[in-house]
């Protein structure tokens, strides 16, 4: 929608797969901004983030939040340092917030569209699905303030034959979200649960393993460099 063949689009790995798919096989230009790893804990690289979008001419930023699979739950000061970036270069941003209701104690999700001013160069997208395991249903939503920005997104819906869903999953994500909250703080209590004692019993039998700190989404993040891949394992045998 902002962009032309063989121009770049920025995500931050190690990020969900089908963001490297879908912007090559669009014919655009893959930019990747790693995480920074700091033992157990990632961060985002802001310098090398402005540097990227200088030196590789990006158009458009696929912004994870919350992060999969590292489980970063960002700051509303890192995302305002990636946002404040993206609008002082008009690059556009894309922010993917579907594991937005999961969320670990002691944390709080913040939704990029609130950290500031930056309703030109944004739109959200999301779904229950993954809080409520209904993606079955094929049920998602695009958050767009921008009147432009929504008239250039409906054209393209509208070319792509991609305007609607199916009346069974309007009426299946309206009662999760009038109703849901007390099975998804259940949920979110067993997601915690089960990655501390995936933590503790996995470190008793491989005690090198490096676990990224769970704040969000229900996914668990390991680092196995320490040990030695056997050969036949990086021949994909």
């Amino acid at each position: 929608m902002w962009t032309q063949k063989e121009e770049s689009v920025l995500i931050m790995p190690p990020v969900y797969y089908p963001f490297f798919n879908s912007i090559k096989e669009t014919g655009r230009q893959l930019v990747e901004c790693p995480l920074l790893k700091e033992d157990e804990h990632y961060k985002m690289d802001i310098e090398l983030f402005e540097n990227k979008i200088l030196t590789e001419n990006v158009k458009v930023f696929i912004l994870c939040s919350p992060h999969n699979p590292v489980g970063r739950v960002w700051t509303k000061k890192e995302l305002q340092a990636v946002l404040d970036i993206c609008k002082k270069y008009g690059v556009y941003v894309i922010a993917d917030e579907i594991h937005q209701d999961i969320i670990m104690s002691g944390y709080e999700k913040v939704t990029a569209a609130t950290c500031g001013n930056y309703d030109e160069y944004l739109i959200t997208l999301t779904s229950a699905s993954k809080s409520f395991n209904i993606a079955g249903f094929q049920c998602a939503y695009a958050i767009i303030p921008n009147d432009k920005m929504r008239e250039d997104y409906d054209r393209l819906a509208k070319k792509l034959h991609f305007t609607e869903g199916n009346s069974f999953s309007y009426i299946a994500t309206q009662a999760v979200y009038e109703h849901g909250r007390p099975w998804l703080e259940s949920v979110c209590n067993i997601v915690e649960s089960n990655y501390y004692y995936l933590k503790n019993e996995l470190k008793k039998v491989m005690p090198k393993v490096k676990i990224a700190p769970l704040e969000g989404t229900y996914l668990a993040w390991l680092d196995m460099s320490d040990y030695e891949i056997p050969k036949r394992m990086k021949e994909g045998h």
